[in-house]
C-alpha cells in the first residue's frame, strides 16, 4: 500500500519518498506534512557511479497549497550523498519540485491559470499562500 498518495495530490512523485504512514500537523492554520526522501536509489549525476554514501540530511519546507485559502506545507527530510568515485556531493531530484524552488510545480501551474482569470495579484497570493511579489 502506498501511504504517500497525498503527494500525488500535491503534484509530487511518491516514488521519491520513503513509503511510510505520514503524520501531519496543524499549526496556525497550516497543514504540515512530513515526509522523508528515499536514500536507497542513488546514482551520481556527474560520473554515473552507484558508489555513494550519505553525507548529511537537511529539512526543507515546500509550499504545496493547491486549494483555496488552505495553507499546506510539505516538510521534506532530504538526503545528500557524496560520490566515492568522483568525490562530488549531490542531492537526488524530487520530481514535482524544481531545483532551488520552495513551491511545487503544480502550484506554479495553478497560479499561471489564475492569471488568465480576472484576479488581482493579491487575491492569487492569498489563495495559494505565497508572497505577492
Amino acid at each position: 500500500m502506498d501511504f504517500n498518495i497525498l503527494l500525488l495530490r500535491l503534484g509530487m512523485n511518491s516514488e521519491d519518498f520513503v513509503n511510510k504512514l505520514n503524520v501531519f500537523d496543524y499549526d496556525d492554520g497550516t497543514f504540515i506534512y512530513s515526509v522523508e526522501q528515499r536514500q536507497d536509489v542513488h546514482v551520481c549525476p556527474h560520473c554515473m557511479s552507484d558508489k555513494a554514501r550519505v553525507k548529511d540530511r537537511d529539512t526543507v519546507q515546500i509550499n504545496a497549497s493547491d486549494s483555496d485559502y488552505r495553507r499546506e506545507v510539505v516538510r521534506i527530510r532530504k538526503v545528500r550523498f557524496r560520490c566515492m568515485s568522483c568525490g562530488r556531493t549531490y542531492t537526488p531530484e524530487i520530481r514535482g519540485i524544481d531545483r532551488y524552488c520552495k513551491t511545487t510545480s503544480m502550484v506554479k501551474r495553478m497560479v499561471c491559470e489564475d492569471f488568465k482569470k480576472n484576479m488581482t495579484f493579491s487575491d492569487i497570493a492569498k489563495r495559494y499562500g505565497i508572497d505577492r511579489s
